[in-house]
């Protein structure tokens, strides 16, 4: 079971989910496709390619990237190609969109700078980000309460799935949700 929710937990499949559909949500709100199409590409499209070119290569040993050392190439890569996706916002006079591109682009970097000395949970990083988006989105705002209470119970199953499969410790676990949870928090908050 555990293995099941880690898998549906993947920012490896959720990034590029998340992405797609806010790519969707700023169409229907008028950004040109072109733009969007690019901002796809480099937001999500570079990053999944660096990771297969990592995989062929033999640079990561596992799917997951256990080894921290591992995963700084891919970090650093993906950081890169998220900041080039707030700079395309800002020339695309997409102002909105690049700050909230820009509070994500900082979560990308703080847990690329702390990955360079210490392992970080970025299943719960990037769960706990979606969840306070989601939140702070008309989703959250419709469902209320009951989205909240879902939520922090499945922020607890993908704790416990990445603790059981002896991925993470509990303070990466914990760290990953305080860390992703204050700085998306307060990012969307100054920018929404």
């Amino acid at each position: 079971m555990s293995r099941l929710i880690s898998f549906l937990a993947d920012p490896r499949l959720e990034v590029p989910l998340m992405l797609a559909l806010a790519v969707m949500w700023w169409y229907r709100n008028g950004a040109p496709v072109e733009f969007l199409s690019l901002l796809l590409f480099i937001d999500a499209g570079l990053p999944g390619w660096f990771y297969g070119h990592l995989w062929q290569k033999k640079e990561i040993s596992d799917g997951d990237i256990t080894e921290r050392k591992e995963r700084l190439p891919l970090y650093w890569f993906t950081t890169i190609s998220h900041l080039a996706g707030v700079g395309v916002a800002a020339v695309f006079g997409q102002w909105l969109l690049a700050q909230v591109l820009g509070v994500f682009w900082v979560l990308a970097l703080v847990f690329t700078l702390i990955t360079t000395k210490w392992k970080i949970s970025v299943h719960m990083g990037v769960n706990t980000a979606l969840v306070i988006y989601l939140m702070l989105s008309d989703i959250g705002r419709y469902f209320g309460l009951c989205f909240v209470m879902v939520s922090v119970v499945w922020l607890m199953i993908v704790g416990w799935s990445r603790w059981s499969l002896k991925r993470h410790s509990l303070a990466q676990i914990i760290a990953g949700v305080i860390l992703a949870g204050t700085i998306t928090w307060v990012g969307l908050g100054v920018v929404l």
